[in-house]
Formats: C-alpha cells, structure tokens, sequence
C-alpha cells in the first residue's frame, strides 16, 4: 500500500501514511548519519502499579493478536500507547522487563512468586509459573 501511495489522490489513510513516511525517513536518515533513533527520556519512564496493572491487562485482552502474525506488533503497541499515555517502545519495553523478571522468579525464587503483584496476570499472560498445589 505504500509503495502505490501517491500523495496527490485523497485516500481515507493520506494523512496516517504522509506520517509514516515521513517518520521512516527520519528513521533512516538517523541511521544513516549514526544519531540517536529514540529520546533516552522516552525509554527511562517510571510505571506506578496501576500502570503496570493496566499495561498487563491490556496486553492479555490482546494476547491473541500478538500471537497471530496476521497482527503487526508494532501498531498494537501504538493501541497500547494511546490508552497508557506512553510511548510504544515503553509499553514494548517495560512488557520485555516484565517477562524478564517474571521467567526470573519462576526460575531462581518460585517462592516469592505468591506475594508479587502481579502473579497471576504474568501467570494468564506467560503461562508456566510454579506448579498448582491443589489436593
């Protein structure tokens, strides 16, 4: 679609893909001359609980879609983004933090994992965990 783009016909996505365009070019651009592609501000936000509730939260009610290739990863971040009021690459990120600690604990502290947090979401989201202790 955006290889047939062409700026002087109306389309109902002109403005999204004037966007687009122009932000891949910056892109390459800061690539090219070796620059800073992101703000080190944009990547070192602080979350409250209630943030990182919501994040997981929403990214489990679209669980399916980032396990479907049919979905592009980062336009669900861009959703994500526009509910948190955070950039994509900080939903992108702190979602890879957020795994990083939860395969962790279930690995090198099984024990902690029933008094953090934010168990049973990563539990519903990633799956694994310690095992059920039903009898």
């Amino acid at each position: 679609m955006k290889e047939n783009f062409n700026s002087e016909l109306y389309t109902p996505f002109r403005d999204m893909l004037h966007e687009i365009i122009s932000k891949e070019n910056a892109l390459k651009d800061a690539l090219c001359n070796d620059l800073p592609t992101i703000d080190e501000e944009d990547v070192e936000e602080t979350w409250s609980d209630i943030e990182i509730e919501r994040l997981l939260t929403w990214y489990l009610a679209h669980l399916d879609k980032f396990k479907n290739p049919k979905f592009v990863r980062s336009y669900l971040w861009m959703e994500a983004s526009d509910i948190l009021k955070k950039s994509p690459l900080v939903c992108s990120k702190k979602m890879l933090e957020i795994r990083s600690e939860y395969r962790t604990m279930v690995k090198e502290s099984p024990e902690t994992l029933d008094s953090w947090k934010f168990y049973n979401l990563c539990q519903r989201i990633y799956g694994t965990g310690k095992k059920s202790t039903n009898s």
